[in-house]
């Protein structure tokens, strides 16, 4: 007789926290809870938490009052704070490839940070080369260490931490029948917009534009009591932003496709601070030969008490926690 089992997802940027309950059983989901709350950007820096105990303090505040079946919650991280790479290494048991990894492989890299922490998958197995082609996924020990501690000083007990890339895909792939084989996720945030490129459902580049929406409005208004809610609706203020966005992916665009001979047909727009339709319309008009897409709205899954509850701006805003919770990889 199958079990459901509740779980727990959570995205923590800059600015907002984004927690969701999910009631899980083989490919039916229902999100029982989701949790939203915004973050003084006074307390981080270039994406690094400098204010470790006001930071703590809020999170708090936003988790109290509700009731979680488990402590236990998976985390994602995001672009700016990790390097993917491919690489080619010898075939060998699943137990000695961290080890070799570590030895033979990480200190090649000329990594910016000395000190790292890294996970990896099998892409595809080589046999005339006896290869293994691994996805490798790298992060500084300190960042990830300083975030767990924050999380765990909030009551939760993180069990996994996974790029946030990879739960929006499992999100994308879960949910549109129609998904590219070749696309280009763009997940916009308050302060920057994380750009991921999928081939045949694996991930091959990342990237990060800092891109902070507040510098793009022409009134300083008080902040939305919702913090979901866009805090750019104006299309004079959405084309602007969409011209430097479309700015600074330039660069990185024109070496993805150098590096990987091919370029993603369909683009898919997802997160919040500004108002996705919008920015869709303006991108048509800008780049030709795309599919300019809006990801699938979490509001499907949520249960019946949630949709009552939740914010109309919800959108797929939570479609990172929620892809957290979705069938993981087994193939190390």
């Amino acid at each position: 007789m199958p079990f459901w089992r509740k779980r727990l997802g959570l995205e923590l940027n800059d600015t907002l926290l984004k927690l969701v309950q999910v009631k899980q059983r083989h490919k039916s989901l229902e999100v029982q809870k989701v949790v939203a709350h915004p973050f003084p950007s006074i307390w981080s820096e270039d994406g690094i938490f400098i204010e470790e105990a006001g930071l703590i303090e809020t999170i708090r505040e936003a988790l109290a009052g509700h009731k979680f079946a488990s402590k236990k919650v998976h985390v994602a991280i995001h672009s700016r704070h990790v390097y993917i790479q491919k690489h080619q290494i010898p075939i060998m048991k699943k137990r000695k490839r961290k080890e070799w990894i570590q030895e033979n492989l990480i200190p090649t890299l000329g990594l910016p940070v000395r000190n790292v922490t890294f996970d990896w998958y099998v892409i595809k197995r080589l046999d005339l080369e006896e290869l293994d082609e691994i996805m490798l996924v790298i992060a500084a020990k300190e960042y990830v260490n300083k975030l767990v501690r924050i999380i765990e000083k909030c009551g939760l007990e993180p069990i996994s931490l996974e790029v946030s890339a990879l739960g929006l895909h499992r999100w994308l792939t879960h949910q549109m029948k129609d998904l590219s084989n070749h696309y280009l996720s763009i997940h916009v945030a308050l302060n920057g917009v994380e750009l991921s490129c999928f081939k045949d459902g694996e991930l091959q580049d990342v990237s990060f534009v800092a891109l902070e929406a507040p510098s793009f409005r022409h009134h300083f208004d008080q902040p939305p009591r919702d913090p979901l809610e866009p805090i750019m609706k104006d299309e004079s203020e959405i084309e602007a932003y969409g011209k430097q966005l479309l700015e600074e992916m330039g660069p990185i665009l024109s070496i993805w496709q150098k590096v990987l001979q091919w370029e993603p047909t369909q683009w898919v727009l997802t997160g919040d601070a500004i108002d996705l339709k919008q920015m869709q319309s303006y991108l048509e008009t800008q780049v030709g030969g795309k599919e300019m897409v809006i990801g699938p709205a979490n509001r499907s899954v949520l249960s019946q008490t949630v949709k009552e509850q939740a914010s109309q701006w919800l959108g797929n805003a939570f479609s990172v926690p929620i892809g957290l919770l979705l069938k993981e990889r087994s193939d190390k």
